[in-house]
């Protein structure tokens, strides 16, 4: 059973956070969050507060999610 958890910022639905076996893969709703739709936190604290960060300041947080295989080789 996939688990997954509500992302709001300042009570805009922002996305949803899935839990894998290792990560959080968060999915983007809200376009202002499209930079980051898909990427990998290692916790849903991670997440959200990169989430916040975006929707806050426009900009990406200088760490965007976990790296990906495509990334680490």
């Amino acid at each position: 059973m996939i688990r997954s958890h509500v992302v709001d910022i300042a009570g805009v639905f922002a996305g949803a956070a899935i839990r894998k076996p290792t990560h959080f893969e968060f999915v983007a709703v809200h376009p202002r969050l499209s930079g980051i739709d898909r990427s990998e936190w290692p916790s849903l604290s991670d997440l959200r507060r990169a989430a916040s960060y975006v929707m806050t300041t426009g900009r990406l947080p200088e760490r965007c999610g976990l790296p990906s295989e495509e990334q680490a080789h």
